[in-house]
C-alpha cells in the first residue's frame, strides 16, 4: 500500500457494501470504501478504497486512492494512486505519486502531476546553478 501516506481504514466514514448498487453523483468530505457498484461521478474529500469486487463506471477524484477492483472512467488523485494486481482501470489517470503492481491492467493516459516540494527544489537548484555559472565567468 502507500509507503509514506497509508490509508487508515479506521478513518473511513462510509462503506458501500458488495450487494449495493448506486447510480448518480456521490460527494463526501471524508474517506470511503466501495465494494459494490457505482455509476455516475465521485468526488471524495479524503481517501478512496476500491475493493476487489467493486465495479465503478464514473470519473472520480480524491486525495489518495487505492484500486483493487474495476474502474471505467478517469481518475484524479491529488496525492497518490495505487493500482493493485487485481485492478482494471479503463481511463486516464492523474496523480503526483503512482504505484502499479505487476498484473494490474491499465488502459489510458497517465499524467504525473508535479509535486510542489519538487517544483521548489528544482527552482532552488536552477538558481544555484545559475549563480555558479556566473561566478565561473
Amino acid at each position: 500500500m502507500f509507503k509514506k501516506q497509508s490509508i487508515n481504514e479506521k478513518e473511513i466514514e462510509t462503506i458501500i457494501g458488495p450487494s449495493v448498487k448506486i447510480k448518480g453523483n456521490f460527494e463526501t468530505k471524508g474517506s470511503i470504501q466501495i465494494d459494490g457498484e457505482l455509476e455516475g461521478t465521485l468526488k471524495i474529500g479524503q481517501d478512496l478504497i476500491v475493493g476487489e469486487g467493486a465495479k465503478i463506471t464514473a470519473n472520480l477524484r480524491a486525495n489518495r486512492i487505492m484500486v483493487s477492483g474495476e474502474i471505467n472512467g478517469n481518475i484524479k488523485a491529488s496525492e497518490s494512486l495505487e493500482i493493485t494486481e487485481t485492478a482494471t482501470v479503463n481511463g486516464d489517470i492523474e496523480a503526483k505519486i503512482l504505484s502499479v503492481d505487476p498484473g494490474a491492467r491499465l488502459n489510458g493516459k497517465i499524467k504525473m502531476a508535479e509535486n510542489k516540494l519538487q517544483e521548489t527544489k528544482n527552482a532552488v537548484l536552477s538558481k544555484s546553478e545559475e549563480k555558479k555559472e556566473k561566478e565561473e565567468i
